[in-house]
């Protein structure tokens, strides 16, 4: 399976899983990986979804094997994901649609182009996904990237667009496009400068250069940076605490607002905020959240 699925009381751990290329991305581990992320958001056991990779990667860019073999099939590469480059709409929740302008695909991993991807130009497995790059923010529950690794080009697009980032201290990270010819793809000209600001967001993009976790954690791309020894047990235990007291209606309406009202003005965003939250006093989670907290035990929230 190029993707795993495990389940930890009320958290899905899904792990990249192609460690010989450091989890390089193909298309086909990228239906597997939405058709993943689908399958916890429908599942209402699950409050809470980790992404990480097997190995020593979490995703190590687009897989050149399988860019040539796409390339040669005459796949425009840009509509593997519905590309978001370019697009304001990148971080609505509802998802959406741009176009690349040159059709090429994603950055790479750091120059590690041997191997074989074991798929054939022409298969199934080069369809274009109709789901976007920016697939995760359309999800309901928490997505939390658990970078234990190599994070390169389209793995780093794909661990910033989770909703948290946990990386290990000594994880590679790099954009990588300008060594490759490339531009800021799927979205990252829009979501790096709002995470990391506009200079810091500039330098990484025009060199290329490989950075730390720690590094990651200071220019703000991750909200913790962890021994590697220690990430993933550490991150499974954030997730379970979010699991059991925190509302999966309210994780949702959140998630949506702080996505959504990036490109809000001030005041429309509260003045969302406050009808929003007159919605929440009439729900059954308020009255659950108010009786947990008088009775002092753990509030029992609906699944969503």
């Amino acid at each position: 399976m190029l993707v795993l699925s495990e389940n930890h009381d009320a958290v899905r751990v899904l792990k990249f899983n192609r460690p010989d290329r450091l989890n390089a991305w193909t298309p086909e581990m990228g239906r597997r990986y939405f058709d993943l992320l689908e399958e916890a958001e429908r599942d209402p056991t699950v409050r809470v979804i980790l992404v990480t990779g097997v190995g020593k990667g979490f995703c190590s860019g687009a897989d050149f094997q399988a860019l040539a073999a796409i390339q040669a099939a005459g796949v425009r590469a840009g509509d593997q994901a519905g590309d978001h480059a370019g697009n304001r709409d990148v971080g609505r929740m509802g998802g959406g649609s741009g176009n690349r302008e040159d059709g090429r695909d994603e950055g790479r991993d750091e120059g590690r182009d041997e191997g074989r991807t074991g798929q054939r130009a022409g298969s199934p497995d080069f369809e274009p996904d109709p789901r976007p790059a920016t697939f995760p923010l359309t999800l309901r529950k928490p997505v939390i990237a658990v970078v234990n690794g190599a994070c390169a080009g389209l793995g780093m697009v794909y661990a910033l667009v989770c909703d948290l980032v946990f990386t290990a201290d000594d994880a590679k990270w790099t954009t990588a496009f300008s060594r490759r010819g490339l531009i800021a793809e799927y979205g990252l000209a829009w979501i790096l400068p709002k995470l990391a600001g506009q200079a810091r967001a500039m330098e990484l993009l025009l060199s290329g250069r490989t950075f730390t976790g720690s590094e990651a954690y200071a220019l703000g791309l991750a909200c913790r940076t962890v021994p590697g020894e220690r990430l993933l047990d550490e991150a499974l235990a954030y997730a379970r605490e979010l699991a059991a007291t925190s509302s999966p209606t309210s994780m949702a309406v959140i998630k949506r607002q702080v996505w959504g009202d990036w490109e809000r003005p001030l005041d429309e965003s509260r003045d969302r905020a406050v009808r929003l939250m007159m919605e929440s006093f009439g729900g059954p989670d308020f009255a659950e959240g108010v009786a947990g907290f008088l009775e002092r035990r753990p509030p029992r929230f609906r699944p969503l």
